[in-house]
């Protein structure tokens, strides 16, 4: 735990990108397949090499979940530097959520919460909170 390193190689030479999940001012991020375990989907984070703020964003939020492992915080898979692409291109590779953020889980009108839905809900979130206060996180 905590000792991965980035790779020095471009992510689309070990996964395969199906369609854009979404994209904001910081990154974009990919639904991707592994080419070696076909079926296994991920979501890929990337931003370019050359914006060094983002860079370091992403440096930063690749060390806490390298350590951050824990059943209710999405996970790391690796992390890849391509110094090969015209502008560079750093990218994470994380567990993939088909419902996405939870912010967009609860947004969606595709469901009903009911009070025990809630609960469970809550009590993932205060798992994690409580996993990440006790490691120095928050």
């Amino acid at each position: 735990m905590g000792d991965r390193e980035f790779i020095s190689a471009s992510v689309w030479s070990d996964y395969t990108k199906m369609k854009p999940l979404g994209a904001g001012n910081f990154a974009s991020v990919f639904l991707a397949e592994h080419k070696k375990n076909p079926g296994m989907m991920v979501a890929i984070k990337t931003c370019s090499s050359g914006d060094i703020p983002k860079v370091k964003v992403m440096k930063k939020e690749f060390t806490c979940l390298d350590k951050a492992q824990h059943d209710h915080i999405v996970d790391l898979k690796g992390g890849y530097d391509d110094p090969t692409s015209p502008n560079g291109e750093t990218s994470l590779v994380l567990e993939y959520a088909p419902h996405g953020d939870l912010v967009t889980f609860l947004q969606s009108k595709d469901h009903r919460l009911t009070e025990r839905r809630v609960q469970s809900i809550m009590r993932q979130l205060l798992h994690a909170v409580g996993f990440l206060h006790s490691n120095g996180y928050v």
